[in-house]
């Protein structure tokens, strides 16, 4: 499979075939989970005739070919005629979208009862057998459905009937030292996977998703802040709801910054607290936080140079130092004319502290 991916990213920095537009920055080519393989491409005919010739040459290295007629092309965005040039000349199975996969539709858009009935249906038949272990992660709706066959399963067999369970299903996941069986709610599962997800994007890990979530979501923006309105599908606007959950949950390590959201990242539970104060005007509150940022960028200043063998500064100069930087900012907005902060210069002088 490493060979075959190889061959699809070489095909694709050749130019034999041409990136899809969302996949371009990233330079996806496909996706690949078991034995199903996920290729992505602009729809150009020339590049479905580099993906072809990728998938033969490929079968004469190792002998093993991929089977045409098991394959299915997905067309969007492109006129008829492109439509009936690639039907007429490549022996592909032309599909309808949405993709379906693992019973589920590929959309971006909440799942409707209709969409997740399929794979309703397959875990009734999987119960049915006693082969538990193999439904991961569904939705909330869907969720409340399994967990009902489950239950059912339990108080009555394979006749699923509902109205036999003795005991809620939320106790019988309870732990077995609270006297239940200790089963895992679907619920649970499903919440912890979601903030191991937000865990991978704090740890701006290389991974394909990671690196698609900076790109297309994220934009250079800290995940703390970003706007759940933003562009994304209904899976990603849910992910962002965990944020308040992770954050208790996070503690970012400083090193040399660059990863770090000086607002927004639990590096300092001070800047947490002025960060989520609630301050009684606009002015007070931009004045906190300037402070703050420049009583940190002052004494990290000092500490370097420290490191680099300067003699000391004393307090009352790091103080003086500070007061300048506030005053000369304050200064600066009130000269440029923004009247959002036009206070903010005689609030500061009517209560900084003066060592002199």
């Amino acid at each position: 499979m490493d060979v075959l991916a190889n061959k699809l990213d070489n095909a694709s920095v050749s130019r034999q075939i041409g990136y899809h537009p969302r996949c371009k920055n990233i330079g996806l080519t496909h996706l690949s989970f078991a034995d199903d393989l996920l290729i992505f491409s602009d729809g150009k005919v020339r590049s479905i005739d580099g993906i072809v010739q990728v998938f033969d040459e490929f079968a004469k290295w190792s002998g093993l070919r991929i089977s045409m007629e098991k394959t299915t092309i997905y067309l969007a965005e492109l006129t008829d005629a492109v439509h009936q040039v690639i039907a007429a000349r490549f022996s592909l199975a032309v599909g309808s979208l949405p993709v379906r996969y693992l019973e589920l539709p590929l959309v971006t858009k909440r799942l409707s009862s209709a969409d997740y009935l399929p794979l309703i249906e397959h875990v009734k038949k999987k119960i049915l057998f006693a082969t538990f272990g193999w439904l991961r992660i569904a939705y909330r709706e869907c969720i409340r459905s399994v967990e009902k066959l489950y239950s059912a399963y339990l108080w009555s067999g394979a006749d699923l009937n509902t109205n036999k369970a003795k005991v809620a299903w939320v106790d019988v996941c309870k732990p077995k030292f609270e006297g239940r069986l200790g089963l895992r709610a679907l619920r649970e599962a499903n919440d912890v996977c979601c903030l191991k997800l937000i865990w991978r994007i704090i740890l701006c890990g290389d991974s394909l998703w990671v690196q698609w979530v900076r790109q297309s979501l994220l934009k250079n923006t800290s995940l703390w802040s970003v706007d759940v309105t933003q562009l994304g599908s209904w899976m990603w606007r849910k992910i962002i709801k965990y944020r308040d959950a992770a954050k208790l949950l996070s503690k970012t390590t400083v090193k040399d910054g660059t990863r770090t959201s000086f607002w927004f990242d639990n590096w300092s539970s001070m800047v947490l607290a002025i960060a989520s104060s609630q301050w009684t005007d606009q002015t007070t509150d931009f004045l906190a936080r300037y402070i703050l940022q420049a009583v940190v960028y002052t004494l990290w200043q000092e500490r370097n140079d420290r490191r680099r063998g300067t003699t000391p500064t004393s307090q009352a100069q790091l103080i003086h130092r500070i007061n300048r930087n506030v005053h000369n900012q304050l200064l600066a907005i009130q000269l440029g004319g923004d009247t959002r902060y036009q206070d903010g210069l005689a609030l500061w002088l009517a209560s900084r502290f003066d060592p002199h």
